[in-house]
């Protein structure tokens, strides 16, 4: 899993954050219905679910795949460094 190999979280502690996640969550269909837009096949499904769960956000490494999906679809690419400098800007 990447949130294990960018971290230096445990493993149990990898799946602690994983099934909280899934807790959480809700499921959202995929449609498949504007495929192929992005570079990398493989990140077809993330911006899907994302568009599905009217997301404000995709937090990924690879923002270069993600060309384009602000402005079509209204989803910010960031990453995660950036994810957590804006939080950390945002805290009293």
């Amino acid at each position: 899993m990447v949130l294990g190999r960018r971290t230096k979280l445990e493993q149990a502690d990898v799946e602690a954050v994983i099934d909280y996640l899934c807790r959480i969550g809700d499921r959202q269909p995929i449609y498949y219905l504007w495929r192929p837009f992005l570079r990398d096949p493989g990140d077809e499904m993330v911006l899907e679910v994302a568009v599905g769960a009217s997301a404000d956000m995709i937090l990924t490494h690879n923002v270069r795949d993600y060309a384009g999906v602000e402005e079509r679809f209204g989803v910010r690419i960031v990453r995660p460094s950036e994810f957590l400098t804006e939080l950390e800007s945002e805290a009293p």
